[in-house]
């Protein structure tokens, strides 16, 4: 199943993310939980799989796919923040 494959990457799923809350204000961050969005943040209870293994809160977008659109469309708009994403290499590998 999908999500059987899923459940196989989590490892590297959670280092990714890990890595990616590392290089964000880490505070704010888990306070609030990241928020999975995207295809397969649709997937069923994915949310709470990569929650129990990182300790903190993890959310659903409420429109997952539109949301990776939106924010494409920002970045777009803003390159000055794009540029300063793509210097750090959290999510590289």
């Amino acid at each position: 199943s999908i999500l059987g494959q899923v459940v196989g990457l989590l490892p590297r799923l959670v280092l990714w993310l890990v890595r990616g809350l590392a290089a964000a204000p880490f505070a704010s961050v888990a306070m609030v939980g990241p928020y999975l969005m995207g295809g397969l943040a649709q997937l069923p209870d994915l949310d709470r799989l990569i929650a129990s293994e990182i300790g903190i809160s993890v959310s659903v977008a409420r429109n997952p796919a539109q949301s990776v659109i939106l924010g494409a469309g920002h970045l777009a708009d803003n390159i000055e923040l794009l540029d300063s994403i793509g210097k750090g290499d959290a999510m590289r590998d």
